[in-house]
């Protein structure tokens, strides 16, 4: 990996590089039709759950102009996710439980 550029403490633009052996889950076709590097701009913050340890994440993403997508953008809508992923998983738990009537 090499840095290619900062935006902030949060927001860096990388350069990934292939891995010289094929990886479980590719076949050895689709790891050869992988491209020697990928840039990815790799985002880094804290996720806040009450009655939780803080934990950072790192979103990555090929979304590579600041400009048009924000760092703060796309942290608001990786907490979106994070919050519509919970609420999933509290009505699938609620409904094996029998919470929800059908």
């Amino acid at each position: 990996m090499e840095t290619i550029y900062v935006n902030n403490s949060q927001d860096r633009i990388v350069s990934w590089h292939k891995p010289k052996s094929c990886p479980k889950g590719l076949t050895k076709e689709q790891f050869a039709s992988l491209p020697k590097t990928i840039t990815v701009r790799e985002i880094s913050d804290n996720v806040n759950v009450p009655g939780f340890r803080t934990k950072q994440v790192t979103i990555v993403t090929t979304l590579l102009d600041v400009k048009q997508f924000p760092t703060y953008e796309l942290i608001k809508l990786y907490h979106q996710r994070w919050n519509v992923e919970v609420n999933l998983k509290h009505l699938k738990t609620s409904r094996l439980y029998g919470y929800i009537e059908k």
